[in-house]
């Protein structure tokens, strides 16, 4: 898990090679990984992470690492960039969440009004000109996208698919995003003919809504408008959120 206890133990210990003494052996690892494997495997299920962690660990071993530390297989991956192996090669990644944005052809009310809206995150000025295909793979070059998940960028509420059918005549163009996560607001009057629009476009695989949130919790009003215990769309939203 990102930034689980067991990362910000160990992480920095590869970064400072602290291997000495060995906090657990690469051999009970082994051990362990090859249990669940097997595990696994009796209840014809395939566990591809655990099956390659087996492997890599195998081969630690195999080097006589046995009684090393579980931390040092870090060791291993050097050794093959090194030697200009597997490990040189950098993993495919879905990024599954971005966005894109043409300033001159779409409205979104966040980016293109002349007044901005307060955020969360403080100014936003900078992200407020086009973003598309080529700058993200500018952006991303390092990296071995594999496919991406577009998410509704709030674009202009009152024509919601009218983004969607954009980004898949983008898609056509530049290849890029694979597939989307369509806007859709659950509290719309209207939102039953959006769902059933948004539902037949061939790139659509979910849909977002963000209700209504309150700066501070003193602030928060229990059936306001927009929210997640909103009448007339808390419901559809709560179910919503929690299935996408």
């Amino acid at each position: 898990m990102a930034d689980s206890v067991l990362l910000q133990r160990i992480y920095p210990l590869m970064q400072r090679r602290a291997f000495d003494p060995p906090l657990g052996y690469a051999r009970q690892l082994l051990k362990d990984l090859k249990a669940v494997k097997g595990f696994a495997h009796g209840l014809g299920l395939s566990l591809p992470g655990v099956e390659n962690a087996a492997e890599r660990f195998g081969a630690y071993v195999g080097q006589g690492n046995a009684m090393a530390d579980i931390v040092s297989i870090i060791r291993l991956y050097e050794q093959e960039r090194q030697a200009g192996g597997a490990a040189a090669e950098p993993l495919p990644v879905i990024d599954a969440h971005q966005h894109f944005w043409d300033l001159g052809e779409n409205h979104h009310p966040w980016l293109c009004d002349a007044e901005p809206i307060p955020f969360r995150y403080g100014d936003y000025g900078a992200l407020r000109r086009n973003y598309l295909p080529a700058d993200y793979r500018a952006d991303t070059a390092r990296h071995r996208i594999a496919g991406t998940v577009h998410v509704e960028a709030e674009f202009d509420p009152a024509n919601p698919v009218a983004e969607t059918a954009w980004l898949e005549r983008l898609a056509a163009r530049e290849g890029l995003p694979t597939v989307c996560v369509a806007q859709a607001r659950l509290d719309d009057p209207e939102v039953a003919a959006v769902l059933a629009a948004q539902a037949v476009r061939p790139m659509v695989r979910g849909i977002r809504h963000k209700p209504r949130a309150a700066a501070r919790p003193e602030e928060a009003v229990r059936g306001a408008p927009g929210s997640m215990d909103d009448p007339a769309g808390g419901a559809a939203t709560r179910c919503c959120r929690s299935t996408a």
